[in-house]
């Protein structure tokens, strides 16, 4: 490989690893760096050893070559002047290396690995091949110095391009036992992460223009509405062939029959759920959304909160009003009423209020708020297996860096299950739930 195509391989890794960082930053990432570390072909070619108690092969010495006990090598001596190099017919030349305790050593080794030892290989004059003081940056041409010295040459100068080209850090290092990652800071960005939705919802209740309707399975169909259709309102999945109710029920004019279990040809394995959004990665697939994201139109909602009331999980119709009853589809998602119906009415009486107060960065940069919901209302569910009464009361926090906040959030999420049974019979018994960031988990695929 020649210069010109050396450079070629350069500008292609350059341009590839910038594009990776462009694409995570789009994503909603804070911060991308490429870091590289490059280490110099040994000084002394041979099996690792320890000088203190060496266990080297017949006619090979243990010659202390970095800091550390195995740093050392297994060598076989030599006299430059006489050369005699018998262990291994692959080293037969007698070459000097300088040692850390500022002595040097003869030894036999292979001419490719000597080009590191500042001896004259090619025969040109110079004695320092590609130990030359320039090196490696101003590396010569094919000829001046073995193909392994130019190899390592293109490598040292690929690794600090690469990390130039992000941001990242470059360290070189003469020997393993040097290698240290003490000066790169993996944890370097310090930008601070904002709220970008805060979201609270029963997933036991249906909002309608009616008022609420108990969902006991959570599946998006209320109980009557599964009676009526001989569905079983204690399984979001009444057929168990991991398409929920709603979807199958959805999607009967395409096939699905909620009764019997459907496949997809596209459908690799119908569990799998990637982003962990509570749509299977199938289920995306046939509502076009991403399967490896939890909320694909970067809205703040999920993708299961949307496709469940029925706005637009592709893209961002927060600020449109599907039901021109004057308040927003966001707003409808956040206050748990209908975005498909004009509830005005219901939305008054029954609608989630939140307040949000922000508490300002902590001394190490993180965002601190002081979040409450209140009108969170229950309803008396059916029993499912374990006792009539429960309601999920799903909450999702989602962040975002503080220079994208248009960006993909990442989100932290929990689930509180609270028994009502009427008229007054609640499990916690407290109208009032504090919960600190200890009880959020992120959610990971």
């Amino acid at each position: 490989m020649g210069p010109a195509s050396d450079n070629c391989e350069i500008a292609f890794l350059d341009r590839l690893v910038r594009g990776t960082r462009d694409d995570l930053l789009e994503l909603g990432a804070a911060e991308f760096n490429f870091h590289t570390v490059f280490v110099q072909p040994a000084v002394l070619e041979g099996a690792p050893c320890d000088p203190a108690a060496p266990m080297c092969a017949p006619g090979l010495v243990c010659v202390q070559a970095g800091a550390t006990a195995l740093s050392g090598r297994c060598v076989e001596p030599c006299d430059p002047a006489a050369p005699q190099c018998v262990a291994d017919p692959n080293r037969d030349l007698c070459v000097s290396a300088d040692l850390p305790n500022g002595t040097s050593v003869n030894y036999c080794a292979r001419d490719e690995l000597a080009c590191f030892g500042g001896v004259d290989n090619d025969g040109d004059g110079d004695d320092v091949d590609c130990a030359d003081p320039s090196y490696p940056y101003d590396c010569r041409e094919a000829g001046d110095c073995e193909r392994a010295c130019l190899s390592a040459c293109r490598t040292l100068q690929l690794g600090a391009r690469l990390g130039l080209a992000t941001g990242g850090r470059f360290e070189r290092f003469e020997t393993s036992d040097q290698v240290t990652l003490g000066r790169i800071n993996l944890r370097s960005t310090q930008e601070r992460f904002l709220v970008k939705e805060f979201l609270v919802t029963n997933r036991n209740v249906i909002p309608m223009e009616t008022g609420l309707v108990v969902d006991s399975d959570g599946d998006g169909l209320g109980d009557l509405e599964e009676d009526r259709l001989g569905l079983d309102f204690a399984d979001p999945d009444s057929d168990d062939d991991n398409y929920g109710d709603q979807l199958e029920v959805l999607f009967q004019p395409l096939g699905f029959d909620p009764f019997v279990p459907d496949t997809q040809p596209t459908c690799d394995d119908p569990v799998i759920d990637r982003d962990g959004d509570g749509l299977r990665d199938c289920e995306e697939d046939l509502i076009s959304t991403d399967p490896t994201l939890f909320d694909t139109d970067a809205d703040g909602f999920p993708d299961s909160i949307e496709f469940k009331v029925g706005t637009n999980a592709l893209f961002n119709d927060n600020l449109d009003d599907l039901d021109i009853d004057g308040a927003t589809n966001g707003q409808e998602i956040l206050a748990n009423s209908d975005p498909l119906s004009n509830d005005g009415r219901i939305r008054s009486q029954f609608e989630y209020r939140y307040r949000t107060q922000d508490l300002g960065p902590t001394s190490d940069n993180r965002q601190c708020y002081d979040l409450r919901i209140n009108n969170i209302t229950l309803v008396e569910t059916r029993d499912i297996g374990f006792g009539p009464g429960f309601n999920n009361i799903d909450i999702f926090f989602g962040q975002v860096p503080q220079s994208n906040q248009e960006g993909f959030a990442i989100f932290k999420a929990v689930t509180i299950r609270v028994q009502y049974v009427e008229p007054d019979f609640r499990r916690p018994d407290t109208p009032i739930l504090d919960l600190v960031e200890g009880d959020f988990v992120f959610v990971e695929p």
